[in-house]
This record gives C-alpha cells, sequence and structure tokens, in this order.
C-alpha cells in the first residue's frame, strides 16, 4: 500500500473514530430539551400568566332603536346565529330583561341563567394606514374604480378621445 494510501485509512479511521465517539456520547447524555419545553413551539400550557379565555354562551353585539323601540343583537355562539330582539320580547331562546344605555350593558335570561353582558367592540383591521389616520384620510379624495380595475378617470379620457375622434370622422364627411 503506498503512503498516500496509508494516510487515506488513517484519515478514514480518524474521522470514523470521532463520529462514533460522537454518536456514543450524544446517545448517554441525550438530548437537551430543556429549552424546547420551555419554548414550546406549539404554545405553552395556560397558567398564571396566559389564562385561557371563558367564552360565554351569548354575545352582546349591538342596539337599534327605531320608533321609540329597543332592539338588541345576540350572538349564540352554540348555534353560530345571530337574531334581533325586543326589550322582553318573548318567543326566543333568550330575553333582554334590561338594558343599561351608560354602561353598554344587557340582562339576558338564558336557559334558566341570568347573564349580564357587556357590548362586545368590533376589531377594525385596516390595511391601508393612510385610512386608519384619518386626519390623511380626510385629505385623500377617493379614486373611482371600475368593475375591470381601470379608474374611472382613465375610462372617462378615453370616452372624451372616442368622442372626439366621432366628432372628427363626421365633421370631415361632410
Amino acid at each position: 500500500m503506498s503512503s498516500v494510501g496509508k494516510i487515506l485509512v488513517c484519515l478514514v479511521a480518524v474521522i470514523l473514530a470521532g463520529l462514533t465517539s460522537r454518536v456514543h456520547s450524544a446517545e448517554v447524555a441525550g438530548p437537551n430539551l430543556e429549552n424546547l419545553l420551555q419554548n414550546s413551539p406549539f404554545g405553552g400550557l395556560p397558567g398564571p400568566k396566559t389564562a385561557m379565555k371563558v367564552e360565554t354562551p351569548l354575545e352582546f353585539r349591538g342596539v337599534l332603536v327605531e320608533d321609540g323601540q329597543q332592539y338588541f343583537s345576540l350572538y349564540e355562539a352554540a348555534s353560530r346565529y345571530s337574531r334581533w330582539v325586543g326589550l322582553n320580547e318573548a318567543g326566543n331562546p333568550y330575553t333582554v330583561q334590561s338594558y343599561d344605555d351608560a354602561k353598554g350593558t344587557v340582562k339576558v335570561e338564558y336557559q334558566g341563567h341570568t347573564l349580564n353582558l357587556t357590548l362586545k367592540r368590533a376589531v377594525l383591521l385596516v390595511s391601508d394606514p393612510a385610512i386608519a389616520d384619518p386626519a390623511a384620510a380626510a385629505d385623500r379624495r377617493p379614486v373611482a374604480v371600475a368593475s375591470n380595475g381601470y379608474h374611472i378617470g382613465h375610462v372617462a379620457e378615453e370616452v372624451r378621445r372616442q368622442a372626439a375622434a366621432s366628432l372628427a370622422a363626421s365633421s370631415a364627411k361632410k
């Protein structure tokens, strides 16, 4: 065997010995999962910091006054159905017993229990920062867009151009 061959055999033996010792040490020590347990990619268990949100069977979503009569929008989570009901109106799965306009709360009788519900505030997600800032939105002129995506201004300009071309063609014939 040549000296180069002997060197290669020794080098391969050293590499294999090193890999074998690493595999053996990993088997003995085991993987370190402490950090993974503390910072799980799937979220942690609810604890004092992350208490689970208690779902109520009903949500109070809106108030409407029509001809002096109050109507309340209540959403039933179990049925995923919302309906407008009047104050003390019978014939519904729940009855609004009272309404406090100052606090934005209703007292509702539902399945033999009395619930005090607060008006749920809508969460608005705005993608255009100019719309999120009312002062900036007031300075912007609305831009009308046709159903195919062209700005109405471009469409109006094309109509004017074609009308002028048509008028020029008709006057040239005379």
